[in-house]
């Protein structure tokens, strides 16, 4: 079993067109009377096989073994003669083409049906299986087959199956008794690896949660004995208690369980703090992930919030481990990571979390400190202002109702923030906040009066520059990147994009840049890699403002003004906020976006030789190198997008 691809699927794969109808009376008589025959048995696990893993194969000197071997003297039947009357099934590869031959077959869902209906059922075989696999461990390959067989979960729709599809069709088509000893024969036969106790542990307390909970208990801890840093292992032990949890309403009993849930979340915690990704082997850490387990976070905080549905915050009885375990700062804390964690990223390009994921982090933060989320003011809570009413709003894919914002809601906020930075004008956070507010303004309200002159704002930012200017977060740098983006950048070969300003309300001055920007590019970088790389790796980082037609401060736009746009011609397509939000999603994806005349009318391209700027495309893999680009921001530095088709 030392691959897994064909050049086929489980569509026909011979020449010899015919259906499983005309042989399988044949094949049905032969297996009946002939069931621990040895060819009986590798029709077995490559029917098996091909069912559950598509394209899958065993190798000829494999099967060769199964059938024993022939006479190394007087030789023997060639092997599709001792493969008969399944021969018409079996389709080994051309000698001649492939010296390391290879095996599959055609028709393996309509023969593991067969087979079960004379009696050799899937737990049976993937036990055979298992079994004559056993000595070949120390192959990789044989091990992925193994595993992907029994621990695998695919997805279906937007979440993924509880168990692997073969271990769903022994608990549909046989019992549960039979999935939990043929994972229990995995576990005793491959000791080493820690999927197949996790699987039983899972198995124990999805199915039978009632009972089975100490047993579940038992297989989880044998998972962490064999990897005992790796967080995901680590996790289903969390998941164990808080799925007993959740059964629970005697105040004791909800109290001792949650607290072992808090501590087995805060293990996941640290543990997936300390891994680092695949491409980092040789550092000492010793389990590596190339995305980071947000389970800890997130287990806490589901935790958190059973336990105040409950016993109430209030409750006397809760007091205790409220300290014990600093659930409240937990909570907090918890909350800004995810509040930056989704402003700042997503899973990829092409999904979001599930629905229930902000919402419950939303609510158990409402529950602990009344506040809502909605309310926040924390940097990454500014930049999401401006998304609420927006079908790409985390809220409003979360269900939770708040209004869109209005120009009097961000005239408070920033005036707000004003007196709180005044209060304490050496506090940088506190600066960095005002000057996000009015960016955030701006592109509400564009060519405000009110709004506070680009001057002014630099000259705060000129201040923390002074005192340490390498020593600030992704955030302070990022306002560095607009407040001292040169003005007027046009593009090669075109008119300048708009007259140029000696002065105005909102302070938009031509000027020579004080500071070196590449160098802040730079430092922006590090400090990403410093704060957030580790968390962020693996994840799409999400372009927080694009550079637009304007001046001062309007020259930057916040996604969300792309993201309106694009949802107005989706609802014009679409039924639902659902689809409204993938089609949105798949206009990004698909670069769709750019191809939109509103965007390419508020978007400036610009010519890459412009800029002494190292940029990033904003996906990868890229095409080489254009000549224009629309740039943006990530909380990383500056990428661009591709604007050569609509400059001429």
């Amino acid at each position: 079993m030392e691959g897994s691809t064909t050049e086929s699927d489980s569509g026909d794969i011979s020449s010899e067109s015919f259906s499983f109808e005309d042989i399988a009376a044949e094949v049905s008589q032969y297996v009946a009377r002939n069931q621990s025959a040895a060819n009986t048995r590798l029709f077995s696990f490559l029917a098996l096989l091909n069912k559950y893993i598509p394209c899958s194969y065993l190798m000829m000197h494999e099967c060769q073994q199964i059938l024993r071997p022939t006479d190394p003297i007087y030789g023997g039947p060639p092997f599709e003669e001792r493969m008969e009357p399944f021969t018409r099934l079996i389709f080994p590869t051309d000698l001649d083409e492939h010296p390391d031959q290879h095996v599959c077959m055609n028709f393996a869902h309509e023969a593991v049906d067969l087979l079960a209906n004379c009696k050799i059922y899937r737990s049976t075989i993937v036990k055979n299986l298992m079994d004559f696999h056993s000595g070949y461990q120390d192959e990789p390959c044989t091990m992925q087959l193994i595993q992907r067989l029994l621990t695998k979960r695919e997805k279906k729709g937007t979440s993924k199956c509880k168990f692997s599809s073969l271990i769903e069709d022994i608990l549909k088509k046989e019992n549960f008794y039979n999935a939990v000893s043929v994972l229990e024969a995995a576990s005793d036969t491959f000791p080493q690896f820690p999927a197949f106790p996790q699987a039983l542990a899972r198995l124990h307390y999805i199915i039978h949660g009632e009972t089975d909970y100490g047993i579940a208990e038992h297989w989880a801890k044998i998972a962490i004995e064999r990897a005992p840093d790796n967080s995901y292992f680590t996790d289903t032990l969390g998941q164990i208690h808080m799925h007993r949890l959740r059964r629970s309403r005697n105040t004791k009993a909800v109290l001792d369980v949650a607290e072992m849930a808090f501590r087995a979340f805060k293990d996941v915690e640290q543990k997936a703090i300390r891994e680092e990704r695949p491409e980092m082997m040789d550092s000492p850490a010793a389990s590596h992930s190339k995305s980071f387990s947000n389970r800890g976070h997130f287990g806490f905080i589901q935790v958190a919030k059973i336990v105040a549905e409950i016993l109430g915050i209030r409750n006397p009885a809760y007091s205790d481990l409220l300290t014990i375990c600093s659930i409240e700062q937990e909570v907090k804390d918890k909350f800004d990571f995810f509040e930056w964690y989704l402003t700042y990223s997503m899973p990829d390009r092409n999904s979001l979390e599930p629905p229930y994921f902000w919402k419950d982090v939303a609510v158990c933060y409402q529950y602990y400190t009344t506040n809502t989320a909605a309310e926040s003011t924390s940097f990454a809570g500014l930049l999401d202002k401006l998304y609420r009413g927006l079908h790409s709003w985390k809220g409003s894919h979360a269900k939770l109702q708040s209004p869109e914002i209005t120009e009097s809601d961000l005239e408070k906020i920033r005036d707000d923030l004003e007196r709180t930075y005044e209060r304490d004008s050496t506090d940088v956070e506190k600066a960095e906040k005002y000057i996000l507010s009015n960016i955030i303004l701006s592109n509400k309200i564009p060519n405000a009066p009110q709004l506070t002159s680009v001057r002014k704002l630099r000259t705060i930012l000129q201040k923390f520059l002074m005192m340490d200017e390498r020593d600030q977060s992704s955030e302070f740098y990022l306002l560095v990147m607009l407040l001292f983006w040169p003005e007027n950048q046009q593009q090669e070969g075109q008119e300048e994009y708009m007259a140029q300003q000696t002065s105005d309300d909102n302070g938009a001055e031509p000027m020579e840049l004080p500071i070196d920007l590449p160098q802040h590019v730079t430092l922006m970088k590090t400090a990403f890699d410093s704060n957030y790389d580790h968390f962020l790796r693996g994840r799409y980082l999400l372009p927080l403002f694009l550079l637009g037609k304007g001046c001062g401060l309007n020259k930057w736009v916040h996604k969300s003004r792309l993201d309106k746009i694009l949802e107005e011609k989706m609802m014009t397509m679409a039924s639902d906020q659902r689809q409204v939000r993938e089609g949105v999603i798949k206009m990004w994806r698909n670069e769709e976006v750019w191809e939109n005349p509103r965007i390419q009318a508020i978007l400036l391209p610009i010519s890459v030789r412009q800029m002494n700027l190292m940029l990033k495309p904003a996906s990868q893999p890229a095409a080489p190198v254009p000549k224009f680009v629309y740039l943006g921001f990530t909380i990383e530095g500056p990428v661009y997008f591709s604007a050569d088709k609509f400059v001429e």
